[in-house]
């Protein structure tokens, strides 16, 4: 799917990403040290995919934990109790794909073609499974990423209150962390003057008017 849709991406963007030919790229995964290199011109389109909300088998981390606590409030349903942050440590180096389990593997994948890598500080994971004896892309959600024999020490879950959101996204906007710094583009400009807006709303009503309306009757 990713390379019937190359030519249309290279047409309307003015990038290119010269793919080798399928079997070579799979041929160097099986190389696990070596395949997710920088210069691995199938993971910078990967990594451009992900970015750009095509999906990709690679799923996109960041090195700043204020990026990530963004993302997390920054699309926050009005009944959600709660979002959620995942930071991980690095996989064991000689873990290798098998056909009972799924492993995840860092992507060290350069992106002269994507912005936005830089500025959300993007890092990259990908999970590789045997099925059939054929080396599959797989899946985080895979059943056997979350056996209880296996030890999953190095991913851990951080659960914080939406009811934060509001403080939550002011804080990180005095950093500088906002829609507009982290996509720069006209969309993300006028999500980022609307959220200001919205959230000076919200956070006045909750110093001048810490009582719930509701409650006075």
């Amino acid at each position: 799917m990713i390379e019937i849709i190359q030519p249309k991406l290279e047409t309307f963007t003015n990038k290119k990403w010269e793919l080798p030919e399928r079997q070579s790229f799979l041929d160097s995964l099986k190389k696990i040290r070596v395949a997710f290199s920088g210069e691995q011109i199938y993971f910078q389109y990967m990594s451009y995919l992900r970015h750009f909300g095509y999906p990709s088998p690679l799923l996109d981390w960041t090195d700043s934990p204020f990026i990530a606590a963004y993302f997390a409030f920054r699309d926050v349903t009005s009944n959600a109790k709660s979002v959620a942050i995942y930071s991980k440590t690095e996989a064991s180096e000689n873990s290798q794909p098998n056909e009972t389990r799924t492993e995840m593997y860092p992507v060290y994948a350069h992106s002269r073609n994507n912005t936005r890598h830089y500025l959300q500080q993007s890092l990259y994971t990908v999970c590789l499974k045997i099925v059939d004896g054929k080396l599959i892309f797989s899946s985080l959600a895979d059943p056997s990423m979350s056996e209880d024999e296996y030890d999953r020490a190095w991913i851990t879950k951080y659960i914080l209150p939406a009811s934060e959101r509001a403080d939550a996204l002011h804080n990180l906007d005095t950093l500088n962390i906002n829609a507009y710094s982290l996509f720069g583009s006209e969309e993300s400009l006028l999500e980022t003057v609307f959220l200001r807006q919205y959230i000076l709303s919200k956070r006045n009503i909750k110093i001048y008017n810490p009582v719930n309306p509701a409650d006075l009757w």
